[in-house]
């Protein structure tokens, strides 16, 4: 309510354990979608995180409430399930691709591209012979024009006239994006470390690998002073609990 009247989204993890199904069995008779659904929560503003494990009457409310969901690869397919990803595109879902948090292998949106791919590709697709389950051009439409959907953008994650000047530029010559015949092979070949300018709304905030909006490497000084601070408050913690 408070979402639709403000016109801001909502974020929330869903579906990401089988524990939260086997609970949402418990209490309340339903898998949590479909208790969801029937409390009129689900709706285009709802960004949804990980839906690791979804029935097919989730995917069936999923599409109907254009809820946007997003496939975290690294983390969803270590520790959670293979979501129903290509199903989902299939219904016209649009799937965003998101890290989780930085705790693992860092928030490299390429790597994710990259792990999304090899993972639906075994999972959905060696079984049928088939290694096109998710395609390039689909991670990419991911990672750029899906994200700012999820994030209510609708002008956004897309080079098009009028729409926000977000651009990532890629340095490609280097040896292994090179020859490069399809721009929509970089999800296979590149990483976060291929990116030399970033542009956002128009806005250079990262220019020859520098970021130009604030002191990097005072960051990191200070992030590194702070690591035991924090290591012993959590230390405290867990002795409590």
């Amino acid at each position: 309510k408070y979402a639709e009247e403000d016109s801001v989204g909502v974020h929330m993890h869903l579906c990401e354990e089988a524990i939260e199904i086997q609970h949402s069995l418990t209490r309340w008779g339903r898998r949590p979608i479909e208790f969801l659904y029937e409390m009129g929560y689900l709706s285009r503003r709802v960004l949804a995180a990980h839906c690791a494990f979804l029935s097919r009457d989730d995917l069936d409310i999923i599409s109907r409430t254009d809820l946007k969901v997003v496939h975290c690869p690294t983390i969803n397919l270590m520790y959670m399930n293979f979501p129903r990803v290509p199903e989902l595109l299939a219904k016209g879902v649009k799937v965003a691709l998101g890290s989780d948090g930085g705790s693992y292998r860092g928030l490299d949106l390429f790597t994710e591209m990259n792990v999304m791919m090899a993972g639906m590709s075994g999972y959905y697709g060696s079984p049928f012979m088939d290694h096109n389950v998710i395609s390039p051009r689909d991670a990419l439409i991911m990672a750029t024009r899906n994200g700012a959907l999820a994030l209510m953008l609708e002008k956004g994650g897309s080079i098009r006239e009028g729409f926000l000047a977000d651009l990532t530029i890629i340095d490609t010559r280097k040896p292994h994006l090179t020859p490069l015949h399809d721009p929509f092979t970089l999800p296979f070949f590149a990483s976060g470390e291929d990116v030399s300018e970033l542009i956002v709304d128009g806005k250079v905030v990262m220019k020859d690998r520098q970021v130009t909006t604030l002191d990097e490497n005072a960051i990191i000084s200070e992030a590194t002073e702070l690591v035991p601070i924090v290591r012993e408050r959590i230390q405290k913690i867990l002795k409590r609990s």
